[in-house]
């Protein structure tokens, strides 16, 4: 009976053998092959082959970079080809916004450029595009204030720049020329590609030595159907400290009420009240007379 359950289990598990391929035939080198559920896998050699250990219920699954992930079952098969797909997704190389709006891929500019994505700004959103490019860009320095000053917006310096106030960025909105980015909404802005250095002046004059920022806003994108996109923000809060409030003392700020005489041509409804007391109101405080259940005019 041991001897009839071990040839049973050495039935179940089998070594198959596969290569790797995408569409055209050509061998994809060093995909990854693993039994789906399983923790660890293995990787196909420089031609995509590839050899692993399987039950018949076992299901593969195939990864590349660069190619669609895919799943084939085993079943009753000793060898097995994956044949996969390139990935439509896959990035692509970066491409630079230049003057003119000339867009041109980063390895052929002379310049020192750099570019960020929308998306990448927004993750956490910001008052303006100054303080959103903070810490997104090597050698660009952003310098904010408090909100509580007039006109209290951040400024940006690019590596290099001496002095405490430095110089003024140029910006390039589409193609037109801004002071500063104040009024650009962030969830409008497609991409920025920042220019750094000398030859940020030979493109756009005495006006960029400073440097400058090109931003390139959303555009439509044609589609089969209705594009809609949604931009919102939400944060919650907690209170750290409530106010202590007292509930001592009525408003005013005199501890005694003063009393009501009446007089003529005051309103005839008024005579009632002739001889009670009231609150001084005069200051806008809370520490008028004590409050005792005592009767007063409101």
């Amino acid at each position: 009976m041991l001897m009839l359950c071990g040839v049973f289990a050495f039935a179940q598990n089998r070594v198959v053998s596969g290569k790797i391929t995408d569409k055209d035939g050509n061998p994809i080198p060093f995909g990854t092959v693993r039994v789906k559920g399983a923790p660890t896998g293995l990787s196909a050699d420089a031609n995509g082959s590839f050899s692993i250990k399987v039950k018949s219920g076992d299901i593969l699954e195939v990864s590349a970079i660069g190619f669609k992930s895919m799943e084939v079952p085993v079943g009753s098969l000793s060898i097995i080809n994956a044949s996969m797909e390139k990935n439509a997704d896959v990035l692509t190389e970066i491409v630079v916004t230049s003057a003119f709006q000339t867009k041109r891929t980063a390895r052929s500019t002379t310049s020192n450029a750099q570019v960020v994505t929308g998306e990448a700004v927004n993750t956490i959103r910001q008052t303006n595009v100054n303080n959103a490019l903070a810490g997104k860009v090597a050698g660009l320095q952003v310098r904010s204030q408090s909100s509580a000053a007039l006109d209290g917006g951040a400024s940006i310096r690019l590596g290099g720049e001496s002095g405490f106030s430095g110089g003024s960025i140029l910006y390039i909105v589409d193609g037109t020329q801004m002071p500063n980015a104040n009024d650009i909404n962030g969830d409008d802005v497609e991409d920025y590609t920042v220019l750094q250095g000398p030859a940020a002046a030979a493109l756009y004059g005495p006006a960029g030595q400073n440097g400058v920022i090109v931003i390139t806003l959303k555009k439509g994108k044609k589609s089969n159907g209705i594009g809609l996109e949604i931009n919102s923000g939400i944060t919650f809060d907690r209170i750290y400290i409530l106010p202590n409030y007292q509930n001592s003392y009525a408003g005013g700020s005199q501890s005694d009420m003063l009393r009501y005489t009446y007089k003529a041509g005051d309103p005839i409804g008024w005579k009632a009240l002739d001889g009670k007391l009231y609150p001084n109101y005069d200051d806008d405080a809370s520490w008028g007379p004590r409050m005792a259940g005592q009767e007063y005019i409101p």
